[in-house]
């Protein structure tokens, strides 16, 4: 199979991490920013919905759209729950992901510096230890942080330690040092950063380095 994407972390970062772990050989195919004009240009039929990551399948087959990949690599090769709710967690966990990040994406996007300063302020002061509590209050009821969802990786996991490997654990990234101060006061999470540390360390060193 081959996985297009760009040259960065991004939306693919998980879907790689999961290639990964569960062995399956795949094209890493990575664009240019400067390409990318000109990929979606015309009617590419790789493209659905003239964006990235797509993964198209050994049959042919293209699938679009992050979660969506995420969703039907994880029933392939055994990262979604069968319990059904344990699966409503892993879904809301994605969900909850996508919030988190939304303004962060928006300040990275920003061309007003000021602006963007402002915020990045609201979302390290506001967004990101709101979540934060709410991951630990639930690493807390379910009673350890081995695992979001019960015991086994899931595609939350994959979502998750990705999102913290590029912007808290990266000393590429300008806002690490910051976040990893914030993350790191909670100590559940903190252990299961430890965790996924363990199971993802050899990927982790192998690939390619990025600020984001």
């Amino acid at each position: 199979m081959k996985l297009v994407y760009f040259d960065v972390y991004g939306r693919a970062e998980p879907i790689r991490m999961l290639l990964n772990h569960a062995k399956v050989e795949f094209e890493d195919f990575r664009i240019g920013f400067a390409e990318w004009p000109a990929l979606k240009a015309g009617d590419n039929p790789v493209l659905e919905f003239e964006q990235v990551p797509v993964l198209v399948l050994d049959n042919g087959k293209v699938l679009s759209q992050t979660k969506a990949i995420m969703r039907y690599l994880g029933l392939q090769y055994g990262y979604l729950p069968t319990d059904a709710y344990e699966a409503y967690l892993v879904d809301s966990y994605l969900d909850a992901f996508n919030d988190l990040m939304h303004p962060f994406a928006l300040a990275r996007w920003e061309k007003d510096e000021e602006k963007k300063k402002e915020i990045l302020a609201n979302w390290l002061a506001n967004t990101f230890p709101k979540f934060l509590t709410a991951f630990e209050k639930r690493l807390e009821s379910q009673g350890h942080s081995k695992f979001l969802v019960g015991e086994k990786l899931t595609i939350a996991d994959f979502s998750f330690s990705s999102l913290i490997s590029v912007i808290v654990y990266n000393e590429l990234s300008e806002t690490s040092a910051t976040l990893r101060e914030t993350y790191e006061t909670f100590p559940r999470l903190k252990e299961y950063a430890h965790n996924m540390k363990e199971i993802f360390n050899d990927y982790l060193e192998s690939r390619p380095k990025r600020p984001m």
